[in-house]
């Protein structure tokens, strides 16, 4: 199953084109403070599993703010990005220096050598065109050595999602218009006033397009479950303990959705609340199960390991 997202014109971010990146990166209040917890977010554990240490090279196609690069550079990885917001880019050299390893660029057309990279980390990127994902998977293989990782996120058909959409082919909520489809061709708006904006996969419907550009899937991992509909539930409850007279400022949440802070819980429950809701911590024995279960019924994306073949 795939289900095609289409956003309302004029209703804010497109998803698309350059100047919408661009407004959502320019939200981004310091791009060090963005980048300080990144090595201990929800794909800290997959980075740290499957990232080979320097001097293996390590690509992040799309790297938007450059969080990741910051963040994994600081930890010893030669890990360097592209991003095809020009202004971004320069927002970033402005503040980190001319030299650091963050270029302006297309994930169709990376200003790389053949077989450049050890391994090519694609965040929430290859399903927003339209055609497929075909063009960035194919350029990903051609910049990875034989033998060379990819890992890629795109937004996950979990449970909830797959339920949903059997009985309701085709739902508008919002100003997102959804529609269940088999395939990526055929993309246009059902209806006037909507564009495209993105394909949400199961596993087996993008197995095949990795499989076809010269990738073999090692294993797959729905994730994030705190941005997929249970985390919903549970950022509206927070936020009405937040408000409340009794409960205010007992959990703060960031612009990302993981709770950053319990100013009223001791500090060991703090760190087990992050450990579970934001770093989504598989190495913890008491977490693994139920983090496993909650992002199969819940998770916003799902991460694949594709080995270049």
């Amino acid at each position: 199953m795939i289900i095609k997202e289409f956003i309302q014109k004029d209703s804010g971010f497109f998803g698309q084109d350059v100047d919408s990146w661009t407004k959502n990166w320019n939200a981004v209040d310091s791009l060090i403070k963005s980048a300080k917890n990144s090595d201990k977010d929800n794909l800290s554990y997959f980075f740290k599993k499957y990232f080979p240490k320097a001097p293996k090279r390590i690509l992040e196609g799309g790297c938007g703010t450059g969080k990741y690069v910051i963040a994994y550079r600081s930890l010893g990885y030669d890990m360097i990005g592209v991003d095809f917001s020009g202004a971004t880019i320069k927002r970033i050299k402005e503040s980190l220096g001319a030299g650091f390893p963050v270029y302006e660029g297309n994930v169709t057309a990376l200003p790389f050598a053949d077989g450049y990279f050890d391994c090519y980390y694609s965040g929430g990127v290859i399903e927003h065109f339209q055609d497929g994902p075909d063009a960035p998977l194919r350029e990903a293989r051609r910049v990875l050595k034989k033998g060379g990782l990819l890992l890629a996120t795109v937004p996950y058909i979990n449970l909830i999602r797959r339920l949903r959409c059997t009985f309701s082919p085709r739902r508008l909520k919002k100003h997102v218009l959804l529609e269940r489809s088999g395939s990526c061709k055929n993309s246009a708006a059902p209806c006037g006033g909507y564009e495209f904006c993105e394909y949400i996969f199961d596993v087996r419907s993008l197995k095949p397009y990795f499989e076809k550009n010269g990738f073999s899937i090692e294993a797959a991992y729905p994730t994030d479950f705190l941005w997929g509909e249970i985390g919903l539930l549970l950022h509206g409850a927070i936020n009405k303990r937040r408000n409340g007279p009794e409960h205010a400022d007992c959990v703060q949440t960031d612009k990302n959705g993981g709770i950053q802070d319990a100013v009223k819980w001791g500090s060991t429950v703090r760190d087990m609340a992050y450990g579970f809701l934001v770093t989504e911590d598989r190495n913890n024995a008491f977490f693994r199960v139920p983090i496993t279960l909650l992002n199969y019924l819940s998770g916003h994306m799902v991460l694949f390991v594709a080995k270049a073949v």
